[in-house]
């Protein structure tokens, strides 16, 4: 079987000194092989067969009977990387973590945290006021994070 270890030792050795990232690898007992990478401005078809080449190249079918399949994420998936919130920025975003949910847009990524700006609604008196909110959460306070998908225009 193949260890998922040496396939991404492989992908960080051939992204070395690109704008690719890896994402995630995941191989189950069957060999299914995932691999999940990604760069800044987004992944093509291209891009997806050159890695897949690669990994063919690297690692023989003859000798390990495996399947592969080597896509982009994708926008439900949750964030597994800083590299994912760094090209999301100024995007909206979704984060749960150990002190609750929050939704807004991510304005900033540093060493160990990301910084979310968002509206809350107050109760003052007997009108709502909508007070803009900026929140630093740790990384090691997050537990999800995804892209919103939304269709409407800002």
């Amino acid at each position: 079987m193949i260890s998922k270890n040496d396939i991404e030792e492989s992908l960080r050795k051939k992204f070395k000194g690109t704008d690719y990232f890896l994402v995630e690898v995941t191989v189950s007992e069957s060999n299914d092989i995932n691999v999940f990478f990604d760069k800044p401005a987004g992944i093509l078809i291209d891009d997806c067969k050159e890695v897949n080449r690669f990994i063919e190249g690297e690692f023989d079918r003859e000798v390990e009977d495996y399947s592969l399949q080597v896509s982009s994420p994708g926008l439900s998936r949750p964030f597994v990387v800083k590299e994912q919130y760094e090209k999301n920025i100024g995007r909206d975003i979704k984060v749960k973590s150990k002190e609750g949910k929050f939704e807004g847009e991510l304005t900033g990524v540093e060493d160990n945290q990301i910084k979310l700006s968002f509206l809350e609604l107050k109760k003052g008196g007997k009108k709502k006021i909508k007070q803009q909110k900026e929140l630093a959460i740790s990384f090691d306070d997050i537990v999800e994070a995804k892209s919103v998908i939304s269709f409407k225009k800002k």
